[in-house]
C-alpha cells in the first residue's frame, strides 16, 4: 500500500518569524508503518513541498494532520483527494476533539483520535485484510452515512516502545527555528 502523511501549511505568520519545524508526529507514524512494510511518504507543506505532490501520483490512503489554524486548508485537501476516489484518513489534535465535524463535512473517510501511531497502523491492517473497523480503539469513522467513534485508545506509557521517527524522510536542511541560520534537530 503507498501511504502519503501531508502536514498541512502554517499561517505566512510563522514564516515572518523563519519558523519551520519538522513534522514529528508524522514521522513517528510513518515510522510505525515502516515497520510493517508499508510504503510511505511524507509531504510537508511547510518545507517547500508542492500541493502537487498530492495529487499527480496515486495514493492508497493519504493521511492528513491539522491543528486549528490549519482546519480549512485540511479539509480543502481532504475533500479534494477524496473527490479524486482518494480514500483520507485525518488526525491531529483539532480532528480528536472535532471528528462528528470532519466526518459530517466530507472531508475524510477516518478520523484518528488522540495518539495515532498504532491506530493508524491497525486501521491500514484492517483496510487491507478486508476486515472489521469496530475494535480499533481512537478511530471515528462512517458507515452507512452513520458516524461511528470506537473506543478512546488508552495512551502509551512507555515511550520506548515507538522506534525512532523517520527523519529520512523529511528534508531536514528545511527546519529551522529562527533567522539565527541555526538548523532544529
Amino acid at each position: 500500500m503507498k501511504i502519503l502523511l501531508v502536514n498541512t501549511p502554517y499561517f505566512d505568520v510563522w514564516r515572518t518569524f523563519d519558523y519551520v519545524l519538522p513534522p514529528l508526529g508524522l514521522a513517528y507514524v510513518a515510522a510505525i508503518l515502516e515497520a510493517s512494510d508499508y510504503d510511505v511518504t511524507i509531504v510537508d507543506l511547510n518545507a517547500r513541498h508542492n500541493e502537487r505532490l498530492m495529487t499527480d501520483r496515486h495514493w492508497d490512503i493519504v493521511g492528513i494532520t491539522f491543528d486549528t489554524t490549519r482546519y480549512y486548508k485540511g479539509i480543502k485537501y481532504g475533500r479534494m483527494l477524496r473527490a479524486k476516489g482518494t480514500k483520507v484518513v485525518v488526525g491531529g489534535p483539532h480532528a480528536s476533539f472535532m471528528a462528528e465535524e470532519i466526518l459530517g463535512n466530507g472531508s475524510a473517510d477516518f478520523v484518528v483520535r488522540g495518539e495515532g501511531e498504532y491506530t493508524m497502523l491497525e486501521l491500514l491492517n484492517a483496510l487491507k485484510a478486508g476486515s472489521d473497523l469496530e475494535h480499533i480503539r481512537g478511530l471515528s469513522y462512517l458507515d452507512d452515512n452513520r458516524i461511528i467513534h470506537n473506543d478512546d485508545r488508552i495512551y502509551s506509557e512507555d515511550l520506548d516502545m515507538l522506534p525512532f521517527p523517520t527523519r529520512h524522510l523529511l528534508d531536514m536542511d528545511q527546519y529551522r527555528t529562527s533567522k539565527m541560520g541555526v538548523r532544529s534537530i
